[in-house]
């Protein structure tokens, strides 16, 4: 009998249990035990740890703590363990490969069985069973390598005439997320667990129109929250209230205002604080820059308040990876991406992501959906995109006109479209020119949207 040790991969083993202890999702969890069985594993401590989680999480619906899998199991190395976890995005990969090792076994032992039976006995009726099992055992084996859930055509029927209901019941919950903005809104549709992008170099304007677009939301009683890695949240919400009220930024943060402005603001701040239950803004100092930090935050906000209609990210590439600064950049864009997009899903709301575009894209004419720093998964991820860029166009105006560009990436319901905006400096935001015909195209025969100022009071 051959004594070469049967295929596996105990440092995937590992990998694999990493990602169940570091994952605060028990959903995302119990779907990992359930693609995989205790048979996946080929290092009895894997195995025995395995079979604590499944416990816990399927039987008990909890996800046990560092502190209950050190008891449980005295003598694993837990933090070892969850060193290599983090990385939920590579699980899928993961489970492939352990259950065709798991295969790749199972045929080695069963031809052990089938050669010892050769030897020991000669009666032909039990070698076909033999190969019968054999055969059935790889053909099981292999479907399930091939299928990581188990979902029937009635479950995707089912599900399907949910969403159907969803959008025709509007009143208990609509399955359109408005930006509730006159302009943003006539181009741009978006759904619960869908993702809108947009892209621009630093300093045009990212911020800017996701905050006009907030700010609107929040007067229509939208449930929104927003998670920002470059500014505080008061910075943040100051820069609406200049918008609102039609005051500079920098004459705001210093005080050069007169008292008429003053008592101005002060209806502003009563008018934001009339939806203080409504709205969430996270800064600098109020979470770690890491999508398990957001996922922790929202979750918890969604329990105590209920269904949130939108979630934005400002901005994805300066969030941190599970590997630390020796990660790959390409893999902690796609560990963030996957993991906003897992958010909007399990939380059943839209997301707007705001994103940097490559240094290598600066000198281009028109930048388009290639040019998002980490683009392959923000394609894949996203249902539109949009793009912000300056033009670089002689005359007084020059640095203060913009051009924005929608892609419709998966959605199919608008065409490509574009429009010129003109970009407030002073107050930090958009303003849209109403009829000016050379502030308005479109890219193919889409009509022209009706135009209409950002702001409340211009």
């Amino acid at each position: 009998m051959n004594d070469r040790p049967l295929p596996n991969n105990n440092e995937m083993e590992i990998e694999a249990i990493g990602n169940m202890m570091t994952s605060e999702d028990i959903y995302e969890i119990s779907s990992w035990l359930t693609a995989l069985r205790a048979t996946s594993f080929f290092n009895p401590l894997n195995v025995k740890i395995y079979e604590f989680m499944k416990t816990k999480v399927i039987s008990e619906n909890v996800i046990p703590g560092i502190s209950a899998i050190a008891e449980a199991l005295p003598g694993v190395d837990v933090i070892a363990y969850m060193e290599t976890g983090g990385l939920g995005f590579r699980m899928e990969g993961i489970i492939k490969e352990l259950r065709y090792l798991e295969l790749r076994r199972e045929i080695i032992r069963e031809a052990y069985n089938l050669l010892s039976a050769g030897y020991n006995f000669m009666d032909y009726s039990e070698t076909s069973e033999l190969l019968d099992y054999v055969n059935k055992t790889a053909t099981e084996l292999i479907m399930d390598h091939h299928t990581i859930k188990d979902r029937s055509t009635a479950d995707i029927i089912t599900s399907a005439l949910e969403r159907v209901k969803e959008g025709v019941n509007q009143d208990r919950l609509k399955i359109l997320v408005p930006y509730c903005h006159p302009v943003m809104d006539h181009v741009v549709k978006i759904f619960r667990k869908q993702i809108h992008s947009i892209g621009a170099f630093q300093g045009d304007g990212k911020t800017a129109i996701a905050l006009d677009c907030l700010r609107y939301q929040i007067f229509a009683g939208m449930k929104v929250i927003y998670f920002c890695t470059e500014s505080a949240a008061d910075e943040i919400f100051l820069r609406m209230i200049a918008n609102d009220r039609n005051i500079a930024i920098e004459d705001l943060l210093c005080g050069n205002f007169s008292e008429p402005e003053l008592q101005d603001m002060i209806q502003a701040f009563k008018a934001f604080h009339g939806y203080s239950k409504n709205f969430w803004i996270f800064g600098i100092g109020d979470f770690s820059p890491k999508i398990d930090d957001m996922k922790a935050i929202a979750g918890k906000i969604a329990r105590e308040h209920g269904q949130i209609d939108m979630i934005y990210l400002d901005f994805l590439q300066d969030l941190a990876g599970p590997g630390g600064k020796h990660m790959d950049e390409r893999l902690e864009i796609a560990y963030n991406v996957n993991g906003f997009h897992a958010l909007c899903g399990d939380l059943n709301c839209a997301g707007t992501m705001l994103c940097q575009f490559g240094q290598e894209t600066h000198n281009q004419a028109k930048p388009s959906k290639k040019s998002f720093r980490g683009s392959g998964v923000i394609v894949d991820k996203s249902h539109i995109m949009s793009v912000i860029y300056s033009e670089e166009k002689d005359g007084p105006n020059k640095k203060e006109i913009r051009e924005m560009i929608y892609y419709s990436v998966k959605t199919r319901l608008i065409k490509h479209w574009g429009r010129r905006v003109m970009f407030n400096g002073k107050r930090g935001c958009f303003t849209f020119p109403a009829n000016d015909p050379k502030f308005n195209y479109a890219d193919t025969d889409t009509e022209q949207a009706e135009t209409a100022r950002t702001s409340y009071k211009d």
